[in-house]
């Protein structure tokens, strides 16, 4: 039975849960492409970025993945 205080109505946690529908509107998700010439680029579990330790890898080649070797 829900309490009344000056007016209000005070539930408990259970009452609260049974009595008000909840609809979750927040699905966080989180995707992240970095090319391979990025280096020190780090997710946590908040993804709140940090690019202090970022660097442009100005060297970095692309490596070729083709076999020559078709024997």
């Amino acid at each position: 039975m829900p309490k009344k205080v000056e007016g209000e109505v005070i539930l408990s946690e259970e009452e609260a849960l049974e009595h008000l529908p909840a609809i979750p509107l927040y699905f966080p998700t989180s995707y992240s492409l970095v090319k391979p010439y990025i280096q020190g680029f780090e997710l946590n579990a908040f993804d709140a970025l940090s690019l202090k330790d970022v660097q442009i890898n100005s060297s970095w080649q692309p490596v070729d993945n083709k076999n020559t070797s078709n024997k």
